[in-house]
């Protein structure tokens, strides 16, 4: 799920503090903030055009949803056989099977 805040901050030239605070219900929660992203205001246009350009890039995966089972292999250039020498990254994604 995201959430987005969005508002204006005025920061001055140098080190500024930012703090956070969340208003939330009596009861016990907990939160996990993964990336707080600061743009200044003149790129505002420019970000809503390229995540509209983003988006119409984005596969339907309403398929992937339905399946009863599924199955998920993460490649990286880290990626290393158990056995034998590493081959480069765009040879061992063409020959996995």
């Amino acid at each position: 799920m995201e959430r987005k805040l969005v508002g204006k901050i005025d920061m001055k030239k140098g080190i500024n503090k930012l703090s956070l605070a969340l208003k939330v219900p009596d009861e016990q929660f907990e939160t996990n903030i993964y990336t707080l992203e600061l743009v200044p205001a003149s790129k505002k246009s420019s970000i809503a055009d390229e995540l509209k350009r983003l988006e119409t890039m984005r596969p339907d995966m309403d398929w992937f949803s339905k399946m009863d089972y599924g199955a998920m292999f993460h490649w990286t250039s880290e990626t290393m056989p158990r056995e034998g020498d590493a081959k480069p990254y765009k040879e061992a994604v063409s020959n996995f099977c």
